[in-house]
């Protein structure tokens, strides 16, 4: 029985939950979808601000990261190219 619509659905209708004792959701899926969507929007404002902020205060380890990946990135383009080019001679 789902604790919004008080429907009693069938289980199936029920999305996993590994904290509750049965292992089920307490809301149905159509019902949980529906107070996910209302959290989202009403906290979208918030969520931006904190993301912001978080990337301010750590921009130096995200420029280190990317760095490091955009090398590995051209060092294997720059592989491949080499390859085709001996493979595949104009």
């Amino acid at each position: 029985m789902c604790k919004k619509c008080k429907e009693s659905k069938h289980l199936l209708d029920f999305g996993k939950d590994k904290s509750q004792k049965d292992g089920l959701n307490k809301f149905c899926k159509t019902c949980k979808r529906q107070i996910d969507k209302k959290s989202c929007t009403k906290n979208k404002i918030d969520r931006s601000l904190y993301l912001k902020k978080y990337y301010k205060e750590n921009k130096d380890r995200y420029n280190n990261k990317y760095k490091e990946e955009y090398r590995k990135d051209y060092k294997n383009k720059q592989k491949e190219k080499k390859l085709q080019k001996r493979i595949l001679p104009k």
